[in-house]
């Protein structure tokens, strides 16, 4: 670029352009300055021209050579941030990529968080029906002791006294009610795991 085309305002909106570049952007520009202005003008511009940012001055006159080099340089410096934005743009991606492998990762802790507090709520259930089933088993066991106490001394009396004693229907009733409560109490028995085993010989 002239330096004697850029006016103030011309300045200001380029530094307004160049100030929209994205991140990794820093525009190279080369700059050919007159010979011979002012110390206080060439100040002047020199402090405007720097809003501009990547600046390089070639002030006439100059050999092609230096005007190549500075091409050159300015290239290669666009070059490298290019190369710039596409390791920004991979970092990006990596961090995407991490992003929904993290959001994956977090709902399969979710569920697998879920699973295990089931399985934990479950496994407090059946403790607690265990429990359960182990007082069942043993009250059961000890009322059905007193019921076998119960049925033998009745039976003791029913015989005793015969089919034409008065009392005999009232002790048929108590052995059909001890039959029914022990019936209940191997009920139990079986929910508490407790059933005495009894074999059984059967005609196969």
């Amino acid at each position: 670029i002239a330096e004697e085309s850029l006016t103030p305002e011309g300045l200001a909106g380029f530094a307004r352009l160049l100030a929209e570049q994205p991140s990794w952007s820093d525009f190279p520009l080369i700059v050919i300055s007159e010979e011979g202005i002012s110390p206080t003008v060439t100040a002047r511009r020199y402090a405007l021209l720097h809003q501009l940012g990547n600046l390089m001055m070639l002030e006439r006159p100059f050999h092609h050579e230096t005007l190549i080099t500075a091409v050159m340089s300015a290239l290669r410096n666009r070059r490298r941030q290019y190369e710039t934005r596409s390791h920004l743009i991979q970092l990006k991606q990596r961090d995407d990529m991490f992003t929904e492998l993290n959001k994956h990762l977090e709902n399969r802790v979710a569920v697998r968080t879920q699973e295990l507090t089931s399985s934990q709520d479950a496994l407090a259930q059946a403790q607690k029906l265990e429990a359960i089933g182990r007082l069942a088993g043993g009250v059961a066991h000890d009322f059905n002791n007193l019921i076998t106490g119960i049925l033998g001394i009745v039976q003791d009396v029913s015989n005793d006294l015969g089919p034409k004693d008065s009392h005999h229907k009232d002790l048929l009733s108590v052995l059909d009610a001890a039959n029914r409560a022990g019936q209940l109490t191997r009920q139990l028995l079986a929910f508490g795991r407790r059933q005495v085993v009894n074999p059984t010989v059967v005609e196969m």
